[in-house]
């Protein structure tokens, strides 16, 4: 499914999707998920780094650009707002929808702000 998001939406979900590999109280113990959701966990995930690797690129020439030789005040608002508008452009991700029930919520006790940060892709019927 398409999914139209911003940089700063992208990075919110992908660290859902990373809240997602283990449990928080023993890295060690991974969450239990059917094979077929661990791949959809992936595939979402190497879908939103394509972009995310670009973004931070992009991010690291805009902040050691040339400048003034003494930093200013101006200047530093002007690299912040680069990076701003950076982070608002929208890119389409193809990326599968999750269920609630495929995350197994009564097994798996996956932190509400992973929970949050997933929202946008939970299927329709699950929002």
């Amino acid at each position: 499914m398409k999914y139209e998001l911003t940089i700063v939406q992208a990075l919110e979900i992908a660290a859902g999707l990373m809240g997602c590999d283990a449990d928080p109280k023993d890295a060690t113990k991974a969450f239990k998920f059917s094979g077929n959701m661990r791949m959809k966990l992936g595939k979402n995930l190497a879908a939103l780094r394509s972009v995310l690797q670009v973004y931070e690129t992009q991010r690291n020439a805009i902040m050691i650009a040339p400048g003034p030789e003494k930093p200013t005040a101006d200047h530093d608002k002007a690299i912040a707002r680069e990076v701003i508008e950076l982070q608002q452009t929208v890119h389409t991700f193809n990326l599968d929808p999750l269920r609630e029930a495929e995350l197994q919520l009564d097994k798996n006790a996956i932190a509400v702000t992973h929970l949050a940060a997933l929202a946008p892709l939970m299927a329709a019927d699950d929002k």
